[in-house]
């Protein structure tokens, strides 16, 4: 005859609850271990993507604004024993001789009177002219006073000749001026618009 175990109600739940918490703690770590997994493989998985295409002929060159002084870094005016009353001019061209148009400009870059003190240049007119077509006075007035003054803009190959005249006014003349020099120096420059 068969021999059973009798055992109590209460036992029984208990080893399925058992197994039932076991199992679900198994399934829900082996789903977190899943999980895991996929997020490693979809957020971290360190692809790029890179694309490539070569354009090899571009090619960027900078244009030239240069010019031509005819005065080649000699004197304009070289006035040696002016007396009141009176001038002596000089010319300078300018001639663009690179591919960009430019605004150019005449500045001083040095003043000097000897002897110290005298001050001929507050005394000496200058007058400077655009002589390139009908004359146009650029500057008129004392030497001591120039600063500089704007010629306008040149296109490539164009030119500008800007006339330079110095004048010793009779009225301005005293004994105190005889002897006395002045030099004025100037620079042409030039940039692009």
């Amino acid at each position: 005859m068969p021999c059973y175990a009798e055992r109590s109600p209460a036992h029984p739940v208990r080893s399925v609850a058992k197994r039932s918490l076991a199992g679900r703690v198994a399934v829900t770590l082996v789903m977190l271990a899943l999980l895991l997994v996929m997020l490693r493989l979809t957020v971290f998985t360190g692809a790029s993507f890179n694309w490539r295409s070569l354009n090899p002929a571009n090619q960027v060159a900078a244009g030239t604004l240069t010019f031509t002084n005819s005065a080649g870094g000699a004197a304009i005016i070289t006035a040696s024993a002016l007396r009141p009353g009176q001038s002596q001019a000089g010319t300078a061209t300018l001639t663009a001789t690179g591919d960009q148009t430019g605004r150019y400009t005449l500045s001083r870059t040095a003043l000097t009177d000897l002897p110290s003190g005298t001050q001929l240049s507050t005394v000496l007119t200058l007058k400077i002219e655009d002589i390139t077509g009908t004359p146009a006075t650029l500057y008129n007035g004392t030497m001591a006073a120039f600063t500089s003054v704007s010629l306008g803009s040149l296109a490539p190959a164009a030119q500008r000749i800007c006339r330079f005249t110095v004048t010793f006014p009779t009225a301005s003349a005293t004994p105190a001026l005889q002897g006395a020099s002045s030099t004025l120096s100037v620079r042409f420059s030039a940039v692009s618009p």
